[in-house]
């Protein structure tokens, strides 16, 4: 499996409250595997005691702010109908 699917699986898994598919996979698509590293060893090693929601918020917080350092928008766009 590639990597970005396992570390799109990891965040699904672990930091998942609910509502954050489409900003975790357009975070997983957009930043480098690098990145992606990173936020997953800083969130496995410092955040896996919080609660879910607080543990999401975390993750969200740490993706855009390596998509910010990168000149990223991680905003979804839709169509206008």
């Amino acid at each position: 499996m590639e990597e970005k699917t396992v570390l799109l699986r990891w965040l699904l898994d672990n930091c998942n409250a609910g509502r954050q598919k489409s900003p975790f996979a357009t975070a997983v698509n957009l930043l480098p595997l690098e990145d992606l590293r990173t936020i997953r060893e800083h969130l496995a090693s410092d955040s896996m005691a919080l609660p879910l929601k607080e543990r999401a918020k975390v993750a969200i917080a740490l993706l855009q702010a390596a998509a910010d350092a990168r000149n990223i928008k991680l905003k979804l766009r839709k169509k206008p109908k």
